[in-house]
């Protein structure tokens, strides 16, 4: 046990140095491993700090998935902190965004050859499409209930919304309706 808890007190030092020289690719690894530590020993404070730092640091090599999967299983946990539970809800959505955005300019970068406007709108529908917009509007929601006036989540749900009735409106009589 002494040594799981030497072994752990070692890694988070090196984390701490990694994560001050911006090497993200040793914080994910040595997250990995302290987190397996604290799993043995079962100190959950210490355990959520370090799937927090880890998912941190995927966001940091823009690895959004990844950190989506982290940034998730906080939000399952029933026995968190507010400001945890308020950190990974806006974690869940930056990285929801970021994929939401490599995906729109995905569909623009095969559409471009039909005028950026058009092209950039094609993508926005495309992605509307998945549905996946309703849980971001939700969680964006909740965020603003818990953390008003934060313009960076204001504006992002003000551009769902938009999205969502631009295509409302091209999409007339198909039966879509606008929520809000």
């Amino acid at each position: 046990m002494w040594t799981l808890i030497i072994c752990s007190i070692s890694f988070q030092g090196l984390i701490e140095l990694y994560e001050a020289i911006g090497n993200y690719k040793k914080v994910v690894e040595a997250c990995d491993t302290v987190i397996c530590l604290y799993h043995a020993i079962g100190n959950q404070a210490h355990l959520n700090d370090y799937r927090r730092r880890l998912a941190v640091a995927y966001a940091a090599l823009n690895e959004h998935e990844k950190a989506l999967k982290c940034w998730e299983l906080f939000l399952k946990d029933p026995s968190l902190s507010e400001p945890l539970y308020l950190e990974a809800l806006c974690g869940t959505v930056d990285a929801k965004t970021a994929i939401m955005e490599n995906f729109v300019q995905k569909i623009y970068d095969t559409h471009v050859t039909e005028g950026n406007d058009l092209a950039r709108r094609n993508a926005e529908n495309e992605w509307l499409s998945n549905g996946e917009y309703i849980k971001m509007e939700e969680m964006l929601s909740e965020i603003l209930k818990r953390k008003p006036c934060s313009e960076k989540y204001e504006a992002l749900l003000l551009q769902l919304l938009i999205w969502r009735m631009r295509t409302c409106s091209s999409s007339k009589g198909s039966g879509q309706k606008f929520m809000y």
